[in-house]
């Protein structure tokens, strides 16, 4: 397969320039959210959408390049996608309804 722009050894693009800071960018914004979900208490779910990664890259590159997942794959992105719903929901179940039952009293 033959590349639309072929480059040569220390040849710089300026498109490649800017998308490189570009992604640096959001890189280094991606990792200071989750610093800062990590020190403010929010750590589970930010890392729970931050491991999400792998699966989105997945998705998108099936939309775009058109291999399909199989079977394991898909079943892996929906397990992944249910575990990282469950540490995300999970403080606000836990804060509107397992505070508010009942409490047990001993009875003696």
């Amino acid at each position: 397969m033959r590349a639309l722009i072929r480059y040569e050894p220390g040849q710089i693009d300026q498109t490649m320039l800017i998308v490189s800071i570009m992604t640096g960018f959001v890189q280094a914004l991606a990792i200071l959210v989750i610093y800062h979900s990590i020190v403010n208490g929010y750590a589970g779910p930010a890392v729970a959408l931050s491991g999400l990664n792998p699966l989105h890259a997945t998705i998108l590159t099936a939309m775009t390049s058109g291999p399909v997942p199989n079977l394991n794959q898909v079943f892996s992105m929906l397990v992944g996608i249910l575990g990282c719903a469950i540490i995300s929901v999970g403080p606000l179940i836990h804060d509107n309804f397992i505070k508010k039952l009942p409490k047990k009293t001993k009875t003696e």
